[in-house]
């Protein structure tokens, strides 16, 4: 299939978000201490990241999200006993840090210590109960125990805390199906859509589209183009219903390039056009446009 690098390419071209994904963009010059931190750990200069975010801890103005990037610092070093020791020195320091007792439950929890994890994420939301990443964290711990109930609880106080954090809505997603109700994560986001606030849509959309993304990955690996440009459909579409720009115009992008590569070229020009409709700029679809319009003169 010589057309699979482009439609990686393009499916990409949306936020191939992960739980861990940066949300900044780094091109430019005068960046403050905290993107500096996450400029290194996306580009996975682990030494340098874990430098940035002790010397951010140390400020005096230490976040959770802060220790949560110390931690997957250590992790990218596979250095994690060295977070054990700094944070467990750090809470008996501070023993009123909610974001420290995180940090510790974090990186307990990644080390596979289930029991201490959940005793350190429960001192952290006692502590603030306003501690998002600590609740969403706790969700994963229950959910492993199989206390699905506890974990939905956990996940969804989480997102009422931080509902533009994506990364909740996709351990929600996962308690679900780990919990055998796979249906239900889209229906809630049925549900959110008809309310006239999309926030908590969007989150559930985002997550959603990219579970369709992923299955027609998996269905063109199958040779199924079929079945694969139908998931693909369905992830544009949740994209439209979201307005999500950047991932309708990558999931058109996909269609279109699948549907070119089964002979379906007059459809795949009308998804082409469609792109430059809403992103002229979009440098892959003109070139597509006007190759096609030179062949046709």
């Amino acid at each position: 299939m010589l057309l699979a690098a482009g439609l990686l390419l393009a499916v990409c071209a949306a936020p191939c978000f992960s739980q861990e994904s940066a949300p900044h963009n780094f091109s430019g010059f005068d960046m403050d201490p905290g993107q500096m931190a996450e400029m290194f750990l996306a580009r996975g200069q682990f030494e340098q990241a874990q430098k940035a975010y002790k010397n951010l801890i140390e400020s005096g103005s230490a976040k959770s999200e802060m220790f949560r990037g110390l931690v997957k610092s250590c992790e990218g070093r596979q250095r994690l006993d060295d977070c054990v020791g700094y944070l467990s020195k750090y809470t008996s320091k501070y023993p009123e840090s909610s974001p420290g007792w995180y940090g510790l439950g974090f990186v307990n929890y990644l080390k596979g210590r289930g029991g201490e994890a959940e005793k350190f994420f429960m001192k952290a939301a006692a502590l603030d109960p306003e501690n998002s990443l600590a609740f969403n964290n706790w969700a994963a711990v229950l959910a492993e125990k199989q206390s699905f109930s506890q974990a939905i609880e956990k996940a969804e106080k989480a997102i009422s805390l931080d509902p533009l954090r994506t990364m909740f809505y996709f351990n929600l997603k996962k308690i679900y199906e780990a919990g055998e109700d796979r249906g239900r994560f889209e229906k809630e986001y049925r549900e959110y859509l008809a309310r006239p606030d999309k926030t908590r849509a969007t989150g559930y959309g985002k997550v959603l589209a990219r579970s369709y993304r992923q299955k027609g990955f998996g269905l063109y690996n199958q040779g199924r183009i079929g079945d694969s440009l139908s998931s693909l459909e369905k992830m544009t579409e949740i994209y439209r219903e979201i307005g999500h720009t950047p991932g309708l115009v990558a999931g058109l992008f996909s269609r279109a390039l699948l549907l070119e590569e089964s002979g379906q070229e007059n459809q795949a020009l009308e998804l082409y056009r469609k792109i430059l409709e809403i992103n002229p700029n979009h440098i892959q679809a003109r070139q597509k446009v006007e190759a096609w319009d030179k062949k046709n003169q």
